[in-house]
């Protein structure tokens, strides 16, 4: 049987037990073919020819390398981060454009490219993830390999005109037809990226989404990706939990909103404490019985644009607190630091609305995790952006415009006063989506489609 080999920007800490559904999944598939996980162990050196460190752990192979000190700022904060994340998330204000990005970029991808030649066998089913590995598939093409090599786009894919804005941006798109199979998290992402290469490129429809440029074929699928609704369950039924459970209601007699993200732009965390501030302007009735606890982890801290964020979200919390809180109540609870993800369910759990209010994201598992962390007696209201690939799959949540403060502060409104028979009811329905669409289907769908290839190949 063909190993499974992924690569991807960061891999998984082999000595450190295995939690978040993306890791578990790809942990399992592995074992399955006993497999090898390449990428960057997160590290930077000081040293400019870094090596390919090689470890296993149950069976399973992981080849890492460090970062030069320019290749970090470079590829991974420079091009990654400042060219790709923003304009893949509608923001070409924030993209920075300097030409050693993307060069340093192209040297980084071609570095690791090399690393792996040299540990790929030729029967090896090769899977890539994500925008900061989109030219992989090239380079490892340019050494010719021949193995079935799929590829996962985990963000959204931008309408064609800001992808434009990316000075080479042809060589960043034809780079993906190097792949067999190409991953969306929705239609909507597929279609956008249907609509740049037929307007863009000299690429040739060749069937149902199929494609041929140069003599080569290649296709492209929609996988949303899902959770583990069996590890929040575990988790949930631990005596910790139950523990904390326990002093989150005795501690907060309060009505709860959560909100959970990293401190990032895309995820529209501004914007939703305006909606907050709205609310209890809307229903003044709800001061001192509703706040919110948002939490929003590090992300990126040396981009720019991330420092300003955090500097916004400090001012405006404390303007919202100073001016409607008093000694015994906050309207804002803001957390800015990881929280523990064994506790994460308990405070879904605990919250009687989960606002989930990108401006633009892939999917948002976060809204997943709410879902899967409910009691399903008394469940919670789920209110989600309609710009999240989730809103694609959850059309019983409560779906906003995140742009729309007073539509948003009105359906926190709602979400609070929804009758247990509607909670329920939504709740079932997207319930049913979370487990049966989840991360362990995304796995093995993607897998199953890719090795399509392997099966017309030896016909």
């Amino acid at each position: 049987m063909s190993r499974l080999v992924v690569i991807s920007n960061r891999t998984v800490n082999p000595h450190e037990s295995r939690s978040g559904g993306l890791a578990v999944a790809l942990w399992s598939a592995l074992k399955k073919s006993g497999g090898m996980w390449i990428g960057w162990d997160g590290n930077v050196c000081r040293n400019d020819n870094p090596e390919l460190k090689k470890c296993q752990a149950d069976g399973v192979e992981f080849y890492t390398t460090e970062f030069t000190e320019f290749e970090y700022d470079n590829s991974y904060i420079g091009y990654a981060n400042s060219v790709l994340w923003p304009v893949f998330h509608n923001r070409i204000d924030l993209a920075k454009y300097d030409p050693e990005y993307k060069s340093c970029y192209e040297k980084t991808i071609k570095r690791m490219a090399s690393f792996c030649s040299k540990e790929i066998m030729q029967d090896d089913v090769i899977w890539v993830h994500d925008y900061q590995m989109i030219p992989f598939g090239m380079e490892l093409r340019a050494q010719r390999m021949q193995n079935s090599i799929g590829f996962f786009l985990h963000i959204p894919f931008p309408p064609e005109e800001l992808m434009r804005s990316i000075p080479e941006h042809r060589w960043l798109i034809t780079s993906l037809f190097s792949y067999d199979l190409i991953g969306f998290q929705t239609e909507n992402d597929m279609r956008k990226f249907h609509n740049y290469i037929i307007n863009y490129t000299d690429v040739d429809v060749f069937g149902d989404k199929c494609y041929l440029y140069k003599g080569r074929k290649f296709r492209v699928g929609v996988f949303p990706i899902g959770i583990d609704p069996e590890e929040i369950r575990n988790t949930l039924d631990t005596e910790r939990s139950r523990e904390l459970e326990k002093k989150f209601i005795r501690e907060n007699p309060r009505e709860m909103i959560v909100g959970v993200d990293r401190l990032d732009y895309s995820k529209g965390i501004l914007h939703r404490i305006h909606s907050i501030s709205k609310f209890f302007s809307m229903y003044p009735e709800k001061k001192r019985a509703v706040s919110l606890l948002q939490i929003a982890a590090p992300s990126r801290e040396k981009v720019v644009a991330y420092e300003e964020l955090s500097e916004c979200m400090d001012c405006l919390c404390g303007k919202i607190n100073g001016e409607l809180g008093d000694l015994h109540w906050s309207p804002v609870s803001y957390i800015h630091r990881n929280i523990a993800r064994e506790d994460l369910p308990v405070i879904y759990r605990v919250s009687k609305v989960g606002l989930v209010t990108p401006l633009c994201d892939g999917m948002n598992l976060v809204a997943k995790e709410y879902i899967a962390s409910q009691d399903p007696g008394n469940p919670g209201v789920l209110i989600l952006s309609e710009f999240a690939g989730a809103a694609q799959q959850f059309t019983d949540a409560l779906l906003v415009n995140p742009f729309d403060i007073n539509a948003t502060a009105h359906m926190i409104a709602r979400a609070l006063t929804m009758p247990l028979q509607e909670r329920q009811l939504r709740y079932q329905s997207l319930m049913r989506c979370v487990v049966h669409n989840d991360v362990h289907w995304w796995c093995d769908a993607f897998l199953s489609s890719l090795k399509e290839r392997e099966v017309r190949l030896a016909g």
